[in-house]
């Protein structure tokens, strides 16, 4: 071709590909297509990997350690309708779950199998309470507290909760004898003591609840609450 001669268009395709052969300027539509498909073929599929583990969650398989006690629990009545303890587990799973009733309904059963079980009285009247009964709810603890097969963590749960009924029942002279009859059982027991102080402030009794606030310090050296109360008591002097 002569030099001065100026260049001629040309219909060659590879003249308006890349460097590495694809597509560009006016034949990007071939390309956007595809993208177009795979995308959607993107979509489609998560939809079937979403259905799939929507339809996984409804085998019966427990996802949660709740979800699995409830499970095992109701396996172990279903194989031993007579075992009390299992019975005990699943009312302790449905009081964890909010479903009071049923889970007096449970103990109900576990107590026609074991009538003088301090465990299931325990619970019983731990569950009225929950139900805001406090007055069942003292009915069943404070048999619980007159049974003698129990161990000393029991005794105290069982007159730490009669103290919640009392606080219930606006008896706060009640409840601060409950509160030190469990700590008569377990003289280390922070939260008790917590409480105790707590009723002993709500009272009056100024000088027992800083001796109780600063008995929580000495167990739980950063509680915050009986800090800050130890703070507002002092600063009132």
């Amino acid at each position: 071709m002569n030099e001065s001669e100026p260049a001629r268009p040309t219909n060659d395709t590879s003249a308006r590909r890349g460097s590495g052969g694809l597509p560009v300027g006016g034949n990007l539509a071939p390309l956007r297509l595809t993208v177009v498909v795979l995308a959607l073929a993107v979509l489609v599929a998560a939809g079937f990997i979403a259905l799939s583990a929507l339809q996984r969650g409804d085998d019966g398989t427990p996802r949660t350690a709740t979800e699995r006690a409830l499970v095992d629990a109701r396996r172990a009545i279903e194989d031993n309708p007579r075992d009390v303890d299992a019975r005990l587990q699943l009312a302790r799973v449905y009081l964890g779950m909010g479903q009071t009733q049923t889970a007096l309904r449970t103990l109900e059963a576990a107590q026609e199998l074991a009538p003088d079980d301090i465990r299931v009285m325990h619970l019983l009247g731990l569950a009225h309470l929950e139900a805001r009964d406090s007055t069942t709810a003292l009915f069943y603890l404070e048999q619980a507290a007159d049974l003698d097969d129990g161990f000393a963590e029991d005794y105290a749960a069982i007159w730490s909760d009669i103290g919640r009924a009392r606080i219930a029942q606006d008896d706060l002279d009640g409840a601060a004898s409950a509160y030190e009859r469990a700590l008569v059982y377990v003289p280390q027991a922070a939260d008790i003591v917590f409480d105790l102080a707590v009723v002993y402030e709500q009272l009056g009794r100024v000088d027992e609840a800083i001796a109780a606030y600063e008995g929580v310090l000495r167990f739980v050296p950063d509680h915050e609450e009986a800090q800050a109360a130890l703070a507002r008591l002092n600063t009132s002097d």
